[in-house]
């Protein structure tokens, strides 16, 4: 191509691009300009709501973070703490950088967030001098978090209208009378924001994929479908409903009760109840705690799942939700967890999900701790009230498994787990729990 043919080249293809720009010439139509402009529309409107939910994360995660850091006692767990919220800041910057020009209000925010990530820099910094946090800082730190608090009763009243069908940020975002400005007004220069939660101690501790808590012959689906009148003696009808493929092959059945239909999956090796659910609506609460984890227990030991402890309870929507972890020499496997649904009107039992114990179950030989119950007491911030301390095995995000003190306690409302080590006697992770509108969390 000559250097002529590539100056009208460009010139045409400039000239394309501003007739595309002005809606002129070369057949391009106000119909076609107008689903140009809406698509823009749409693409702008899908930043600024990526943008709010990135936001809601981070700030999330940094308020749990903060709120943590009131009570760690160790300088290896605040500056694992303080690392964490250093990250949560940044993601929390760049989200509300996305949404400040168009409310004035956020670029307050955005300074606010900024600051709160240098801080947290700055203190880990500190402890890695060898230094310690001074009474100073963890009043800083204490005046954070309740700032973040009030940021977050602020977003979660404009959440409603924010997420309501046909609302739209692109139109409303910044002016006056919006949701986010009403959120913000008088809330002053010292905020921030809340949580991610779930619904039990390791509950979600599937590391490890090596299916090792499965034992036995393979068995046949006539087999299956009579374990599943022994699972369920009630049981009036059992119809074949496919199979499962994957890491743990199984059989499914739909079961008919006299109170209810229930779905179950049975191993296609050794017959174990890997899942059970029912559609039961319960509601009342008539069936109280203690009588829900003895319910459930006698569950377990029906299907073979023995020395079982329940070690988490939860009522949801009139429906108790049972961890139940194994448990050797008095210490808790919370690898080898499952998870138990009783309804709370009738006490019958509602779903199973065994997947947890399935995958981990084995037998194990728990070390002695080299750390005493007693250090493990003193390793705790002075101002949690300590109110149950047991040794647990816990898994770890590697995929190992760790010997720790359990150690539950309070700070005046709020209620901690912190699992201390039990051969180095450090804070190895602390978990908070949350009363929700799922049941009582935690995160």
């Amino acid at each position: 191509m000559t250097k002529t043919a590539k100056i009208w080249l460009t010139i045409a293809i400039l000239m394309t691009l501003l007739a595309i720009g002005l809606g002129i010439g070369w057949g391009v139509t106000s119909r076609q300009k107008a689903e140009a402009s809406e698509a823009l529309e749409r693409h702008i409107e899908g930043g600024y709501r990526s943008a709010y939910y990135d936001l809601t994360y981070h700030l999330g995660n940094l308020s749990d973070t903060f709120n943590k850091l009131t009570v760690a006692g160790s300088k290896e767990m605040q500056m694992q703490l303080l690392g964490k919220a250093n990250v949560y800041a940044t993601g929390a910057e760049q989200s509300l950088t996305a949404l400040t020009d168009a409310s004035p209000e956020w670029g307050k925010l955005v300074k606010l967030i900024n600051q709160t990530g240098d801080y947290a820099l700055a203190l880990q910094t500190k402890l890695q001098r060898g230094d310690s946090l001074s009474g100073e800082d963890e009043s800083n730190l204490q005046r954070l978090y309740e700032g973040l608090l009030r940021l977050e009763k602020a977003l979660s009243q404009a959440s409603d209208e924010l997420q309501a069908e046909g609302y739209s940020f692109v139109a409303n975002l910044g002016k006056e009378g919006d949701a986010f400005g009403k959120a913000l007004a008088g809330l002053g220069a010292d905020i921030n924001y809340p949580a991610l939660i779930y619904d039990g101690p390791f509950s979600d501790a599937l590391d490890d994929r090596v299916v090792k808590g499965i034992e036995g012959e393979q068995i046949t689906q006539e087999q299956a479908a009579e374990l599943a009148t022994v699972y369920l003696p009630q049981a009036t009808r059992v119809e074949y409903a496919g199979d499962l493929t994957g890491d743990i092959p199984a059989y499914t059945f739909e079961v008919t009760t006299p109170t209810g239909d229930y779905r179950a999956a049975i191993t296609k090796q050794g017959g174990y109840l890997m899942t059970l659910s029912q559609a039961a609506e319960p509601q009342d609460t008539l069936v109280d705690e203690e009588q829900a984890k003895t319910l459930g227990e006698d569950f377990l030991t029906r299907l073979g799942l023995t020395d079982m402890q329940a070690v988490w309870v939860s009522n949801y929507n009139s429906v108790y939700y049972l961890n139940y972890a194994y448990t050797v020499n008095d210490t808790v496997v919370y690898g080898d967890l499952a998870v138990v649904k009783i309804n709370a009107e009738t006490g019958e039992v509602m779903g199973l999900e065994a997947l947890n114990y399935l995958y981990n179950h084995t037998a194990r030989t728990i070390p002695s701790p080299k750390v005493s119950e007693q250090q493990a007491r003193a390793a705790i911030h002075g101002e949690l009230r300590v109110e149950s301390v047991r040794l647990a095995l816990i898994p770890t995000e590697g995929g190992e498994e760790k010997l720790t003190w359990e150690v539950y306690g309070t700070k005046g409302e709020d209620q901690y787990f912190v699992y201390v080590d039990a051969e180095r006697g450090y804070e190895y992770k602390i978990l908070r729990v949350v009363d929700s509108g799922e049941g009582r969390l935690l995160l």
